[in-house]
């Protein structure tokens, strides 16, 4: 195996995270004396060229296909360098720059930094993008969290009743009437980011609390049984065990002069 997808780990405040170099991406959370919280593939394939699913895999400069770059762009399936981890207070960070790769697939000269903080009963997730090119540019991204679930058919999502959302499949938009969203079939929407943290319910799991800073949307998915058949690094009935809640930055894409940073937070808390 590549040594970019080799685990590296924090501990602290008896909270655990693992994560690797290969896309700066998280792949175990588990709280102080609580269960696992993010969903990884047994399936997942750990190749080059190949995304990790589940965990939060990092999504730039492209949102899913809306674009001409390969979907959820290129960010997830680098190798990344490791600047920090300080195991003591909790703290990683990682960087991605544009190298001669990248610039045959995208011509901008950029870098970005993912900021991991853990606490006992908390993870915070920063993500930074950096113009370093001479012209200004504009990206999409997302942190595209695989939230462990018990089983699916009992989760509740609550502190999206009364957002506007966006059905990708249709692109029809819609208002979230529910105050507690159920998911007994798939879903793919991006809703206008919520202007409270959002409440995981997935009994008998304590409940989840989700919030974010910076990113405009989020988007909520499960592919659902006919969804899942269609993905090869995904085993029959594990579409029940998770359900990405993401922050995202889609629908007016950041633009970044030279030398200016864009950031956004996803945050975690166990409640």
């Amino acid at each position: 195996m590549d040594d970019a997808f080799e685990p590296l780990q924090l501990e602290a405040e008896g909270a655990s995270l693992r994560f690797c170099r290969y896309g700066g991406q998280v792949l175990s959370w588990q709280p102080a004396g609580g269960q696992e919280r993010f969903f990884l593939s047994d399936r997942s394939l750990y190749r080059p060229g190949k995304a990790i699913r589940g965990g939060i895999p990092v999504i730039f400069p492209q949102f899913s296909d809306r674009g001409s770059l390969p979907k959820h762009g290129f960010a997830r399936d680098r190798a990344w360098t490791l600047l920090q981890l300080d195991a003591a207070a909790g703290y990683a960070e990682l960087e991605l720059r544009d190298s001669a790769e990248t610039l045959q697939i995208w011509p901008v000269a950029f870098r970005l930094r993912l900021k991991l903080q853990l606490r006992s009963q908390q993870l915070q997730v920063q993500l930074s993008v950096e113009n370093c090119n001479h012209q200004p540019w504009q990206f999409t991204a997302a942190l595209h969290s695989y939230l462990a679930v018990p089983d699916l058919s009992t989760v509740r999502l609550q502190g999206l009743q009364g957002r506007w959302g966006t059905e990708q499949t249709t692109g029809n938009r819609f208002q979230e009437l529910d105050r507690d969203r159920g998911f007994l079939t798939a879903i793919d929407a991006l809703y206008d980011a919520p202007a409270q943290f959002l409440t995981l319910v997935a009994p008998p799991w304590p409940d989840l609390q989700i919030s974010q800073e910076g990113f405009s949307e989020t988007v909520v998915w499960n592919p659902g049984v006919a969804g899942a058949a269609q993905i090869s690094d995904l085993a029959p009935g594990m579409e029940r065990q998770f359900l990405c809640v993401e922050a995202a930055t889609v629908q007016q894409p950041p633009h970044l002069e030279p030398g200016e940073i864009w950031q956004g937070q996803q945050s975690f808390q166990i409640h």
